[in-house]
């Protein structure tokens, strides 16, 4: 049987990083507060602060949503509601070619000054 697991990670066309940066999510209503959970330059998955009467809330926010996401220590960011989650959103952002590479490579500096730092 083949691990599926393995094959998602594989198909994948950025490199996902796991984290836990603060973040802010606007929605052109709302302003969440939340952590990344982890990012690629092609998405994030964000788990907001939020206790169980403001979990209900999320419904408010549908899928294809358009978003923006300011992370500690990276630039903001736009994209769209990917998916809903028990606890927060995916987004998948809003980049064309070269936007997608630089941020990528803004990621991985990032995340290797965080290695450094610890």
């Amino acid at each position: 049987m083949a691990d599926t697991g393995s094959q998602q990670d594989n198909n994948r066309r950025r490199e996902r990083f796991e984290t836990d940066r603060r973040a802010h999510l606007h929605d052109g209503e709302r302003r969440r507060q939340g952590t990344v959970t982890d990012i690629s330059a092609s998405g994030a998955a964000m788990a907001f602060d939020l206790d169980d009467e403001d979990l209900a809330a999320l419904d408010d926010l549908n899928t294809d949503s358009y978003v923006n996401l300011e992370i500690d220590d990276l630039s903001p960011i736009g994209g769209f509601v990917a998916r809903n989650l028990d606890d927060g959103v995916a987004v998948a952002f809003d980049l064309d070619d070269y936007e997608e590479e630089r941020f990528a490579n803004e990621i991985a500096s990032s995340v290797r000054g965080m290695a450094l730092d610890d």
